[in-house]
């Protein structure tokens, strides 16, 4: 029975690669290959900048004999990248999924559905390690001669970190349960955590990637620091180093960890299970005013989007890191405008540089606010509730794109002004940085309905599937993130042959004529295959 509950979770991980869940059907060899092939190229770009990492990393401690040091700081980097990853899959995807009441009533242990859902966990926490590990430890055993033994405990420590990164995620995703058990609105309680958590996550990146001449400096510090608050990682580093007693004593603290954890979690999972996965809360019944079908239509889907954690965590966290973002350049403008003459002072335009390079990383950052791409595939098997209403397909499909594009268009508009006056563009600067980024929003709108439409997916049984583990999303994510690189590599290849604003103003144009034809194929073919869900 094990057996089978876990071929059943990791087939959920990877059924959008098998199975076209519009269609209803398989999908064809492939296309299946095409989208792993895509998937590794992702992978690959990702390691690629961590064995970038590891070599300046390498560069500050190995000359110094310092080979622990070196392999703690990456191990905490993977497990950092590891938890980030896979902590709210693990709340979601154990705790919320739908088949939780089902699984409970067949005569199955807990204990097998527990180290079923963990499985799941461990596997995107072994992805989420082996992307920052392997390059850190390849990089590592072909520069530096090592024995045996060392290769082979560092190879081993792909493991250990998996265990170790699970056990995290998995105490961080039972607390956000016990938590959110006791309160009212889970969803904004789940949001302020996560925000905090990235918020420290981004944090720890970009101080460590600006900081290694000080790291450099104060080396022997580093070590101190690691050996008096860091003893898992020093265990994980001289592991790694060749010490044989470490990995001993390391492996025995994890295997430890995550027999208390799993205590835990049998012993709870019932009641945490059946509390989040089933409560229902008991409104009081209220009289509304009469609005028009679109308005109501909106307003649900803007409503949805707010009281919905995960939606608003996997799809809208620009929502709130563009505004912070804004502030902070307004705040420290001087410094950022001193350091801007200091790297770009002698380049003739220099405003348009700026401008462009400004609106890019604006767009760059709300990227991941794709919040109509899942739109769709979030009606789930429901679907046939807002079907069966007299409003045409057309109106909903609207009320979609609209409800997603007016989320992120005020932030946009906001922050896009406070940055671009902070930055003091003149009139025409700012008003192409505006046009811009608002016309990337209508476009992102857009194509995540084709998306969403092409690739819906209304048989899932955890929101991840459709959120967090969505290959399209993931993909269209990096797609939007290739443009906005071009439409700023491009313009700094060509040596801003045309002013700034023009060249935002041609590409605005584009995108406008873009989400046009976009749209018109959401309501001719789009509206047909919304129909046949």
């Amino acid at each position: 029975m094990l057996k089978a509950l876990v071929k059943k979770q990791l087939k959920e991980l990877f059924r959008g690669y098998f199975y076209d869940a519009r269609k209803n059907r398989m999908k064809t060899p492939g296309e299946t290959l095409m989208r792993f092939l895509w998937f590794a190229a992702i992978m690959a770009y990702l390691g690629y900048n961590f064995y970038n990492l590891s070599g300046s990393m390498y560069g500050v401690f190995i000359p110094q004999s310092m080979d622990w040091v070196y392999f703690s700081l990456m191990s905490m980097i993977a497990c950092a990248l590891g938890t980030f990853g896979s902590a709210f899959n693990t709340f979601e995807g154990m705790y919320k999924a739908q088949d939780n009441d089902l699984l409970l009533s067949l005569p199955i242990p807990a204990y097998r559905i527990i180290l079923s859902r963990l499985t799941g966990v461990a596997f995107l926490s072994l992805l989420y390690t082996m992307v920052v590990w392997l390059p850190a430890a390849g990089l590592y055993i072909i520069r530096r001669p090592a024995g045996i033994s060392q290769i082979v405990m560092i190879l081993l420590m792909i493991v250990i970190l998996t265990l170790l990164v699970t056990v995290i995620s998995s105490a961080f995703g039972f607390l956000i349960a016990v938590i959110s058990k006791r309160l009212k609105n889970q969803s904004v309680l789940t949001a302020v955590i996560a925000v905090v958590l990235f918020a420290l996550y981004y944090f720890v990146v970009i101080r460590l990637s600006d900081s290694f001449d000080t790291i450099y400096e104060h080396s022997d510090e580093v070590s101190h620091f690691l050996l008096r608050f860091g003893n898992i990682f020093v265990l994980i580093g001289k592991a790694s180093a060749g010490d044989v007693s470490s990995f001993i004593i390391l492996t025995v603290i994890v295997i430890f960890m995550s027999a208390i954890l799993f205590l835990i979690l049998h012993g709870t999972f019932k009641g945490l299970a059946q509390g989040t996965a089933s409560r229902k809360r008991s409104k009081a019944l209220r009289y509304g005013k009469k609005r028009s079908p679109f308005t109501a239509l909106v307003m649900k889907e803007t409503g949805y989007f707010f009281s919905d954690a995960s939606y608003m965590l996997d799809c809208g966290l620009g929502v709130i890191i563009l505004p912070v973002l804004a502030v902070l350049l307004a705040v420290y403008r001087k410094r950022i405008l001193e350091l801007i003459y200091a790297l770009l002072g002698d380049l003739p335009g220099l405003e348009g540089y700026v401008v462009v390079i400004l609106s890019a990383l604006i767009c760059l950052v709300m990227s991941g606010n794709m919040i109509t791409m899942p739109s769709v595939s979030l009606e789930g098997r429901s679907i046939y509730l807002i079907r069966s209403c007299p409003v045409d397909s057309k109106t909903i499909l609207n009320a979609k794109m609209l409800s997603g594009i007016s989320i992120n268009s005020v932030p946009v508009t906001v922050s896009s002004l406070v940055m671009a006056l902070s930055l003091k563009l003149g009139f025409f600067g700012v008003l192409s940085v505006l046009l811009f980024t608002l016309s990337f929003t209508v476009f992102m709108g857009v194509s995540g309905m084709v998306m969403g439409i092409r690739n819906a997916n209304v048989g899932w049984v955890t929101k991840e599937a459709v959120l967090r583990q969505n290959f399209t999303a993931f993909s269209g994510f990096f797609v939007y993130m290739i443009i906005m690189t071009a439409v700023a590599g491009l313009y700094i290849l060509t040596g801003a042959a045309v002013p700034g604003p023009a060249y935002l103003t041609a590409f605005s144009v584009l995108m406008v004529i873009a989400s046009f034809f976009l749209s018109k194929w959401v309501y001719g073919k789009g509206k047909e295959l919304f129909e046949m869900l």
